[in-house]
């Protein structure tokens, strides 16, 4: 008799992404079947899956929402709850990618957080230099601490992830690393557990709502 994956690893797995700064050989793990029910914690949340029949390789998540400051969106501003949802197409969803170092988002969705961000950094040094695909870039020259907007991810079922500061900005220049995909509105976004972030800033970075 053949046993099908869900009769072996009971439809479940934790894949537990290591720090950024867990040195030069960082190891991550992955726990499938019962095992994986980790408890919650504060390092810890819980995301409902989605499944997309027109792309059923990926691993989709249910991100209702992002808020920047203290302000949430889709709810409070113009951008509709559609854009994290799979159409009946196949189009958008979010989509879960540990191979990816950065979060990209969809152009309408990148230009509100954009906004949101800005902001709440006008104590902040806007420069036109850019590095890379991240096109918001601020010097902090003469600056030993500096305060930015919180940033979250709003998931299903009440899951609230809290990045870290320094999961999306990037030091020296201190550049926002959620991109933009682009203006394609049929292309999925991608969420990753931590965003690439590097250089020998000394500047802290603190975030505040």
């Amino acid at each position: 008799m053949t046993l099908g994956v869900g009769q072996i690893f009971s439809w479940r797995f934790s894949y537990c992404l290591s720090e950024r700064q867990a040195g030069s050989t960082p190891s991550s793990t992955l726990i499938i079947g019962d095992a994986a029910l980790l408890a919650p914690s504060h390092c810890s949340i819980f995301a409902p899956m989605v499944v997309n029949p027109k792309l059923g390789t990926f691993y989709y998540v249910q991100l209702v929402g992002i808020s920047v400051g203290g302000r949430c969106w889709p709810r409070q501003v113009n951008i509709a709850a559609s854009e994290f949802q799979v159409s009946a197409n196949g189009n958008k969803g979010v989509i879960l990618n540990s191979s990816t170092s950065v979060t990209c988002l969809i152009q309408s969705t990148y230009v509100t957080k954009k906004d949101a961000f800005r902001a709440g950094t006008t104590q902040l040094n806007l420069t036109t230099a850019r590095f890379s695909l991240f096109d918001m870039c601020y010097d902090l020259s003469g600056k030993d601490v500096m305060k930015v907007p919180i940033v979250v991810f709003h998931f299903g079922r009440g899951s609230n992830l809290l990045l870290p500061a320094s999961n999306y900005l990037l030091t020296p220049l201190a550049c926002s690393v959620l991109p933009s995909l682009g203006p394609a509105a049929a292309s999925p976004s991608s969420a990753t557990s931590s965003s690439r972030v590097s250089g020998s800033s000394s500047s802290p970075t603190h975030p505040e709502s």
